[in-house]
This record gives C-alpha cells, sequence and structure tokens, in this order.
C-alpha cells in the first residue's frame, strides 16, 4: 500500500517517532522519572504549562471560530460539539487539577499570571496561531493532537522504561495522567476524527506541521 492511502494517523506517528523519542530522553524527563528533579525546577514547569494551557484555549477558541464560519451544509455539527467539549475538559483540567497543584506547591494564579512567558511557548503557539488562521480548523486539530498525543508518548514511554524509579517518585502522578484509560481513550477519539476529516486530502503538510510542532516540544523540555 503507497503512503497516500494510509491513514492521516499513521503518516503524523511514523514521522514524529524520532522526535518523541528524542524528547524522551531529555533530562527534564527523566528527573521526573527518578524522582531527582529540583523542586524548583518542576515550580518553573508548572508556571509554564499552566501559560501554555491560556494559550492552548485561545487557540481551541480560534477553531472554534472558523468551525462556526463555515456554512451547516459544509460542516458536521459534531465536529463543533468535539471542540466544544475540548474547551470544557481543559477549562475543568485548568480549574480542578492544574491550579490546586500550583497552589499545593505554593504557586499563587495571579503570580503565575504576572510570569513571563519563555520564549519557547510563544514561538510555539505563535506558530500555532498562524497555520491556523493560514490553513483552517483541521489544521488546528492536528497541530494540537500532537501536544496530547506527544505528551501520551513521552509519558508512557519514559514511565515504561522507568517503572520501578516511578513508584516512589514525587512526581508519579504526572506519568499517570498520560497513562490512564480515559486520556488514552480520548486521544484515540481525537486520533480517529482528524483520520477521517483527512481522508482524501492531501496529507503531506499536515504530516510537516505536526513534526515542526514536535520540534517544538523538544526545544521547550531542553529548555525546563
Amino acid at each position: 500500500m503507497g503512503k497516500e492511502n494510509l491513514k492521516l494517523s499513521v503518516l503524523l506517528l511514523e514521522a514524529a517517532k524520532p522526535e518523541w523519542d528524542k524528547a524522551a530522553t531529555q533530562n527534564f524527563v527523566i528527573e521526573m522519572a527518578r524522582g531527582t528533579l529540583d523542586p524548583s525546577r518542576f515550580r518553573n514547569y508548572m508556571i509554564q504549562d499552566y501559560l501554555y494551557l491560556i494559550e492552548y484555549l485561545e487557540i481551541l477558541g480560534i477553531i472554534k471560530a472558523q468551525l462556526l464560519s463555515i456554512s451547516a451544509e459544509k460542516i458536521d455539527g459534531s465536529l463543533i460539539q468535539f471542540v466544544e467539549n475540548v474547551i470544557a475538559e481543559t477549562k475543568r483540567e485548568l480549574n480542578r487539577v492544574h491550579i490546586p497543584n500550583m497552589e499545593a506547591i505554593g504557586i499563587r494564579e495571579d503570580e503565575a499570571r504576572k510570569t513571563e512567558i519563555i520564549s519557547e511557548i510563544s514561538d510555539y503557539t505563535k506558530y500555532m496561531k498562524e497555520q491556523i488562521l493560514e490553513n483552517g480548523p483541521l489544521t488546528g486539530l492536528v497541530l494540537l493532537l500532537q501536544c496530547s498525543w506527544g505528551y501520551a508518548y513521552i509519558g508512557q514511554t519514559v514511565g515504561k522504561k522507568y517503572l520501578l524509579e516511578i513508584e516512589d517518585s514525587a512526581y508519579k502522578s504526572w506519568f499517570d495522567a498520560y497513562a490512564c484509560e480515559d486520556y488514552t481513550k480520548a486521544n484515540q477519539n481525537w486520533i480517529d476524527i482528524v483520520d477521517r476529516l483527512a481522508e482524501g486530502k492531501e496529507k503531506q503538510i499536515f504530516v510537516e506541521i505536526f513534526v515542526r510542532c514536535a520540534k517544538y516540544e523538544t526545544k521547550l523540555w531542553e529548555a525546563l
């Protein structure tokens, strides 16, 4: 079977795997697994991840607005519902998990909001917004899938390699979050939607953008 007949997700995984494997070797992730990560570095990560989630919600809002601008005859209403569900779930994660976890290690939300976002994140989110505005909502779903899928891949890959160390790590919950059944199911649903929407379309542009985003993610891990 030629590559042009493969599902988009198969092409995305094949192209991004080398970059995800590289990210899985970064000291920050490995030190989390071993429980040796300096708490101050994790604190900085939590703040920057909070700032990224704010940007993430803004990007989802752009995708939703684009979908709503498309006539009803040309768009599947379930797709808009999917994006709305992702927005709602991200807000729940932010308010019920991320902010309480920040507060548990002494970070106030107002402090996080006043912190300057690092260039590795601002450059990354700027690139995503540019690509969505230029290429449309499917591109946006592919871009954000990279983040969700890449985290799952990295967390699960490192989790398996350092299985015993993680059991005693103060950061065990981070790995558990990306290996849990609910997260896996949500990711697969996202993958299935992207595959369906990409049927019959030229896939190479999506692959190139996906890999570019994976490289941005690796730069972020290197900077932490």
